[in-house]
């Protein structure tokens, strides 16, 4: 059959888990930072595409390990033009940052792009092998 996509917003369960949401705007203890957080992100890239996510404008960057060859990919492609390569990165901050109150997708724990950038660095080629010798 058919997949429905429904057009709404969800709490991943795990956001209640962490006690999260009391810090987000409105809740009880609501925090500002005092100065601009970075938020660094090791993995197989990002999905600058992603309709829930923040984009380059928004102060997402990244890079490349120097000396990696072509089959290594890029950090920051779209997921629809290479599908396997970005899963799994794209993933991981989308829990940290999925964009809130957008009635799209979920909610990441920190749902306020004003307030962090990602830096990205692409630890996994596109084959989803990495090294930890630098």
């Amino acid at each position: 059959g058919q997949m429905e996509r429904v057009l709404a917003e969800s709490t991943p369960w795990g956001m209640d888990m962490v006690n999260i949401t009391q810090f987000w705007a409105g809740g009880s203890q609501e925090v500002t930072p005092q100065k601009e957080v970075k938020i660094c992100i090791i993995d197989s890239g990002y999905d600058l595409g992603h309709e829930d996510l923040p984009k380059s404008f928004d102060g997402v960057t990244g890079f490349i390990p120097d000396g990696q060859g072509t089959d290594y990919g890029v950090w920051d492609a779209d997921e629809n033009i290479h599908p396997r390569t970005r899963g799994h990165g794209t993933h991981v901050a989308g829990t940290i940052g999925a964009i809130g109150s957008n009635a799209l997708g979920v909610v990441g724990v920190n749902p306020d792009p004003s307030k962090f950038n990602f830096h990205i660095g692409k630890g996994l080629g596109d084959n989803g092998s990495g090294s930890y010798s630098g």
